[in-house]
């Protein structure tokens, strides 16, 4: 490792203290320019830190580099924690296995603890059956089955960043991870989020993140906005839970040991190096390629590596690229056109897609490429795996730079004819994968790409829109937004609008308008809502026309526009009727009964439910029935009817336990909040209890702090102020690592309140100023009114204290 010596043994040290528990700085930031030599620094990390005497499992993988100027790291949601995932599960089961540690099944852990994780692992690498094959044929099937069938709704980010921080847990415990993220300047921003929520949590843990990254590519990484990494980066090192190492530039002091490596008898030439290193700025890549150039023009003796000739008549390159460009400019046409081509499909290509397009027998390819990476050391072969959905033999060029000097070497027809062959290849991958129902996410992005290169925008949006749809059901809101985006504004790309267009671009914003309204941008789904129900309605597509309309009946109700939610919720009752559609009919009965209930009239609301209740056992809907179920305890609960109410949310819960797991949590609280009203404060316990236990069980963070906030209510109405104080500190304490500031507003307000019931005036007027500054910085307008009422009534308790 010449010239990064020190910074090795830096990295190995910090390795060692994190595994001794000597530090909680579990982030390695490992930063430098492109070219500078940071990914064969990571791969020196990875082969030295294999060989420490704690054996940890390292995980080496990289974000998704541009392809056709066009960063798809950026839309390709967790993909370098996907990547991770599939080589720590693996070399976990081998580890174990080799260890004879039979008694731990890593397959049986992994469904049990990351479930979520299990379809996400990418058709581009291992599939999951071939990782049962490693796991072992002792492996229950029939319990797997059973497991992702139980796992099939959609779940929280927050869940899924769970159980992949579970995972890491459970294995450390075993066996020390190190997890080498190369190229993050590309990554996406839920793989940044995650990276910050499992360093908050595995501070005890034997797991390290090493994590690569440019610093002026994260500085205007985003349409010249700063990348994620950077907040992230600055809120691990607030709390010191980071640190930095920068891979220096080579100096003329290193050129001699690798001038000894390129010649056998090199004699020292002081006046050489400096010249080069100077040229060379240091750049690591601009030395090994320039050197290879000089060593072609003649510039060194065979033998000894000496220098002869005159300086000044050099032809120097100004910068990394120039060199590498230069590089190209001097293969063999028959060979730099073979790499021009490989360069189209991305920084890693396949020989079966290179073959096609360049009408060459595979065979044939298969030995130019070996020729090509076996002289000139451009490209290097990954061997034969699962790329897109067929086996083939995949290529990786050396360097980023080095595959981008290829790129823009064509001519920009030459580009879109390229592009559009290889899309001809890939939709034929495209309609496999669709049938074998795989996940798309792994490659939905590339083939996006070439379409819209080949211009075949229709095609490109409808890849998006399945590509955003599973980011979205995923949680990866972000990137899910980002590819709607992307695809409307391709539709805008095509001149000859049809009805298939259309309804296209309806389905695009109808996945938004879901989108916003869970992030409780209600205006922006209501519009959204409203422009979709338009076109549904003129093409007479009438199950997407009733969604939207059922959809936006939602926004509308969490906006407290009940009045209005009624009118639309009887609008869609008729047309439901008209159209004899049964489920659209119970589903507009239970949103007339919802908006009835808030409106206080809770008689007829009941009657409203109950009918709805009959239609969704007629037509089968179990999720219909729960929330109706919801519904109908909730109008009961309203006029005091506690028995009814109870007995309803008790038939939710029975048929959410069997369907729905993650949502008996819900009836269990609603229970407990009856009991709660009545006063019967060891039976409210109770069912808060399990309400905890369940959103435990199923991650559901937020939920989790919910129950912490009602169990603390209960235990301080009992003047049990201790108790309810450390139920709201352990609440606050996710809050805070997950990022959740109205949680920690709301759980503070409490906080305070409890502090004032029993007392503790001083510090129950810290804690609620605290709270209102919070809530003010997010925009809260629900909190700072129970905090006003309450700091009056401390101020008023202080102004008695001292009179």
């Amino acid at each position: 490792m010449i010239g990064r010596e020190e910074q090795l043994q830096q990295v190995l040290k910090h390795i060692e203290s994190v595994l001794k528990s000597t530090t909680q700085e579990h982030v390695l930031f490992i930063t430098g320019e492109a070219g500078i030599g940071k990914s064969t620094f990571l791969k020196a990390v990875a082969e030295k830190t294999a060989s420490l005497l704690s054996a940890p499992i390292v995980a080496v993988t990289e974000c998704s580099t541009p392809l056709a100027g066009q960063n798809i790291g950026e839309a390709e949601a967790l993909k370098p924690w996907v990547d991770a995932m599939d080589s720590i599960v693996r070399k976990s089961a081998e580890s174990f296995k080799n260890q004879k540690k039979s008694k731990f099944d890593v397959g049986k852990f992994l469904l049990d603890t990351a479930p979520a994780w299990i379809e996400l692992i990418p058709v581009l690498g291992t599939t999951v059956s071939a990782g049962m094959e490693i796991i072992g044929a002792g492996f229950d099937q029939l319990y797997m089955n059973k497991k992702l069938e139980k796992n099939t709704a959609a779940m929280s980010q927050q869940q899924i960043f769970q159980q992949y921080i579970n995972l890491l847990l459970k294995i450390s415990e075993t066996s020390p991870l190190i997890i080498i993220l190369d190229d993050f300047h590309w990554a996406d921003d839920s793989s940044c989020n995650l990276l910050f929520t499992a360093a908050r949590q595995l501070l005890k843990s034997k797991v390290v993140f090493i994590i690569a990254y440019r610093p002026d590519d994260v500085l205007t990484g985003r349409d010249g906005q700063s990348h994620a990494i950077l907040h992230i980066k600055n809120e691990l090192e607030r709390y010191e839970l980071s640190r930095e190492i920068t891979v220096p530039r080579l100096t003329a002091n290193h050129l001699d040991p690798i001038m000894r490596q390129r010649f056998k008898n090199y004699v020292n030439n002081d006046e050489f190096e400096e010249w080069l290193a100077h040229l060379a700025g240091g750049n690591a890549l601009f030395i090994t390629q320039f050197l290879k150039t000089l060593e072609e023009d003649g510039f060194f003796k065979a033998e000894t590596g000496e220098f002869i000739g005159d300086y000044s008549n050099v032809k120097v390159p100004k910068s990394a690229y120039a060199v590498v460009s230069e590089r190209i400019r001097r293969l063999s046409q028959d060979s730099r056109e073979l790499l021009q081509y490989a360069s189209v499909e991305g920084e890693i290509f396949t020989s079966a897609v290179l073959s096609k397009i360049t009408e060459m027998p595979q065979l044939k390819t298969l030995q130019k490429l070996r020729m090509v990476e076996e002289i000139h050391q451009i490209i290097s072969s990954l061997g034969k795996q699962p790329v897109y959905f067929s086996e083939t033999t995949a290529y990786r060029f050396s360097h980023a730079l080095l595959h981008r000097a290829l790129y823009d070497s064509l001519g920009e027809e030459e580009r879109e004819l390229l592009h559009e062959a290889i899309l001809a290849i890939l939709k034929e991958e495209w309609l496999e994968i669709e049938a074998s129902n795989q996940k798309v996410r792994t490659v939905a992005s590339r083939i996006a790409v070439h379409a819209e290169m080949a211009k075949d925008y229709q095609f490109a949006v409808e890849v998006l829109l399945k590509d955003a749809s599973e980011c979205w059901h995923e949680s990866a809101e972000t990137e899910a937004m980002y590819k709607i985006e992307k695809a409307l504004n391709l539709l805008e790309k095509i001149k000859k609008k049809t009805e298939k267009t259309d309804l296209l671009k309806a389905k695009t914003i109808m996945l938004r308008a879901e989108i916003c309204h869970y992030q409780a941008r209600f205006p922006k789904s209501l519009e959204d809502y409203a422009i979709i129900i338009e076109i549904f309605e003129k093409y007479n597509e009438k199950p997407l026309e009733f969604e939207s309309r059922y959809s936006r009946i939602y926004s509308l109700r969490h906006q407290g526009r009940y009045t209005e939610a009624l009118g639309e919720a009887e609008l869609l009752f008729k047309k439901a009727t008209e159209a004899q559609h049964v489920l659209y009919h119970a589903k507009a009965l239970y949103q007339i009964g919802r908006c009835l209930t808030e409106l206080e009239q809770p008689e007829e609301a009941i009657e409203k439910l109950t009918e709805a209740l009959a239609l969704a056992g007629e037509v089968g809907d179990e999720q219909m029935k729960v929330n109706t179920f919801d519904g109908i305890g909730t109008a009961f609960f309203a006029v005091q009817d506690y028995s009814s109410a109870i007995e309803f949310y008790n038939k939710g819960l029975q048929l959410a336990s069997e369907h729905y797991p993650s949502m008996t949590a819900v009836f269990q609280g609603n229970i407990g909040n009856i009991y709660n009203f009545l006063k019967d404060y060891p039976t409210a316990l109770r069912y808060y209890s399990q309400s905890l236990s369940e959103n435990r069980k199923n991650l559901m963070r937020s939920n989790e702090v919910l129950s912490l906030e009602n169990m603390a209510i209960v235990y301080r109405e009992m003047k049990d102020y201790t108790q309810s104080q450390e139920l709201l500190d352990e609440a606050l304490k996710i809050c805070r690592e997950s990022e959740e500031k109205y949680g920690e507003a709301y759980a503070l307000f409490l906080l305070a309140k409890t502090h004032f019931e029993a007392g503790n005036i001083e510090l129950a007027k810290n804690t609620a100023v605290s709270s209102k500054k919070l809530s003010e910085e997010i925009g809260d307008t629900f909190t700072p009114l129970y905090n006003t009422s309450l700091l009056k009534r401390i101020d008023a308790a202080l102004s008695s204290n001292v009179e």
